[in-house]
């Protein structure tokens, strides 16, 4: 018996052992091909956020509901058709690949497609059937609007001709704080950056294989922002339960789109600029050190860019009081070396203090002997002149004795200068002039142009002092003859009186002097 339950279990063993194992399920594989997770660290950055409240718009060929994206796609918006509609469908695929890349979530535990922020939301927004048929009218413009009207933080846009309305709606979004990714273009088709990746403020992303070597199927340019995975990928599809690996450029610019929901899920408050950095500086160097044209910035990467961002959103860490109690050994020799060594400030004032001590001595010295050598003076004055001592100056005034003031002497006046009188002779009597004031009239008719003028005392001589006024003097009595009334009724009598002559001239009387029509003398004023 004991050797036969030997035999049985080591037949159990063996049947085991040689039992062909169960196949892998199609979900099972899928998860298992997702090596870009990986890559990106998303594992890691998912136990941190999954990209909860944030929603990314698809503006493509719509968006088929996989089973993997339930509860992730919005109604969004169709404008293919006149009537407009639901945005959850796609005939094409290129709209769903998209999708599964950034929010798919798989249907159980472990199966299915699972994206870069599984709990973000997806807003489809049809603009064309197929990626053949991109539009170049304004209903891309249409759709970045209704983007933004519905709360989008990121839109996502494939490579295409672009046109002037798309170009403006790009710039209006990007100002209002909305993300715009994109790829940069295909170069089966392309040999240049395509719009909107070569406008500005778009972000434009290349592609990197599964060694995380550049893809040659993207065009590379100056104007690339990141790279990240891109080929070799797999994604939903349009039918149910299938999935994919597209040969698409917009492979990357999707899973470039989950990290920056993720990032901004975490920290709803950054802007596009701090998101961006935190990318920056999460992003794995490749190729030529710091940005190229193949790889921008680096590959992207969720856990480092979620790690950046929080040091970006922690406060300045305050300076730990142990630093200033416990000084470095550098410190240490500096502030005994500080001890050692007097300051700059007290060695001056060392210099100062002894220079003002010498000088001080010096003038003490000066001062002793000025003194001496006056006591020597003052005692041999008193031996040879008294008791009193001489002062400079004379002797001092007498004591009690009033202060003389002496005044200075007192000014004289001027004499008194009688008046001088000038006269101007002229050539001919002025017929007709009225008198002057004190002339008479024979004189004015023979000098009518005579001036007066009063002698000024000579300018040196100083003002005279005022005197007192003088007393008033009685006026003597003035008796007049009673008027001789005939005596007026007599002719006048004219008074010859000398001529006044120039040298050389002739000094008899001049008839014209006696003239008294105009201007009688009268010797006896009666007025």
């Amino acid at each position: 018996m004991r050797g036969l339950g030997k035999a049985a279990l080591a037949t159990l063993v063996a049947a085991a052992v040689l039992a062909p194992a169960a196949p892998v399920s199609a979900a099972d594989a899928t998860r298992a091909a997702e090596w870009h997770l990986s890559t990106l660290k998303v594992g890691t950055a998912h136990k941190i956020t999954q990209g909860r409240g944030v929603t990314v718009a698809i503006i493509d060929t719509g968006v088929f509901v996989h089973e993997d994206l339930k509860d992730r796609v919005l109604a969004g918006i169709d404008y293919t058709t006149p009537a407009g509609g639901d945005g959850r469908i796609d005939t094409d695929g290129h709209g769903t690949w998209i999708a599964g890349l950034i929010s798919g979530r798989g249907h159980g535990s472990g199966l299915g497609m699972l994206g870069v922020a599984p709990s973000a939301r997806i807003l489809p927004i049809r603009v064309a059937a197929a990626r053949s048929a991109w539009p170049t009218n304004d209903t891309i413009a249409k759709g970045i609007a209704f983007a933004r009207k519905k709360g989008a933080k990121i839109i996502h846009l494939p490579a295409m001709a672009g046109d002037q309305a798309t170009m403006d709606a790009v710039a209006k979004a990007v100002a209002a704080g909305v993300m715009i990714v994109a790829g940069t273009g295909n170069t089966t088709y392309d040999k240049q950056i395509m719009p909107p990746g070569a406008w500005p403020g778009v972000v434009a992303v290349t592609g990197t294989d599964k060694a995380g070597k550049f893809a040659p199927l993207y065009v590379a340019g100056a104007k690339v922002e990141f790279s990240a995975p891109g080929v070799g990928v797999i994604t939903t599809d349009k039918v149910a339960g299938k999935y994919v690996t597209p040969n698409s450029t917009g492979v990357a610019s999707a899973v470039t789109a989950g990290v920056a929901a993720l990032v901004w899920a975490k920290y709803p408050k950054f802007k596009i600029a701090e998101v961006l950095q935190a990318m920056r500086t999460g992003a794995v160097d490749k190729g030529t050190k710091g940005r190229d044209s193949q790889y921008g910035h680096g590959v992207v990467n969720a856990a480092n860019a979620l790690a950046a961002a929080a040091v970006m959103a922690s406060p300045s860490p305050s300076p730990s009081p142990s630093l200033s109690l416990s000084p470095t050994p550098a410190e240490e020799a500096t502030e005994s070396a500080a001890a050692e060594a007097p300051p700059a400030s007290d060695a001056k004032d060392t210099q100062s203090g002894s220079l003002v001590a010498t000088f001080g001595i010096a003038g003490g010295v000066v001062f002793l002997l000025l003194l001496a050598a006056m006591v020597v003076l003052l005692i041999r004055r008193a031996q040879s002149g008294g008791a009193t001592p001489a002062t400079v100056g004379g002797p001092p005034p007498t004591p009690w004795a009033p202060q003389q003031v002496q005044l200075p002497p007192p000014v004289q006046a001027a004499p008194h200068q009688p008046m001088r009188v000038q006269t101007v002779p002229v050539q001919a009597p002025y017929a007709g002039t009225p008198p002057q004031p004190g002339v008479s009239g024979a004189q004015h008719a023979a000098y009518p142009g005579m001036l007066s003028e009063r002698t000024q005392p000579h300018p040196t001589l100083q003002q005279p002092l005022p005197q007192p006024p003088a007393p008033p003097q009685p006026q003597p009595m003035v008796h007049r003859a009673p008027v001789d009334a005939e005596a007026l009724n007599q002719p006048t009598v004219a008074i010859p009186r000398p001529r006044f002559a120039f040298p050389g001239e002739s000094t008899a009387a001049d008839p014209s002097i006696y003239d008294t029509a105009n201007f009688p003398i009268i010797e006896d004023d009666r007025r």
